[in-house]
């Protein structure tokens, strides 16, 4: 096997990878996209705009838990976008 291929296999093989890459081609009003937040990521339908944003950014792709690191960053961009809607004078 030469080394070439060998990092594209390691990356598809960590827990995660392959799931995330199926759901970033779905739309997120599809009852795949709702199986995928609720039983792969762990998060609310609400938080669908946050993990989308998340997944084409593709710092997962090089994380080593995968899984953790779309919902830890979607959470972030989630509790971001609210501190910025509400204003940082109004806390």
């Amino acid at each position: 096997m030469s080394a070439r291929t060998e990092p594209v296999r390691t990356q598809n093989a960590r827990p995660g990878y392959a799931e995330i890459k199926a759901a970033a081609a779905l739309h997120p009003n599809s009852g795949a996209w709702a199986f995928f937040m609720r039983e792969i990521i762990g998060l609310p339908h609400e938080m669908t705009p946050a993990v989308s944003q998340v997944i084409r950014l593709e710092r997962w792709k090089c994380a080593p838990d995968p899984i953790e690191a779309v919902r830890a960053d979607a959470i972030e961009a989630h509790n971001s976008s609210w501190d910025n809607s509400w204003g940082k004078s109004k806390h």
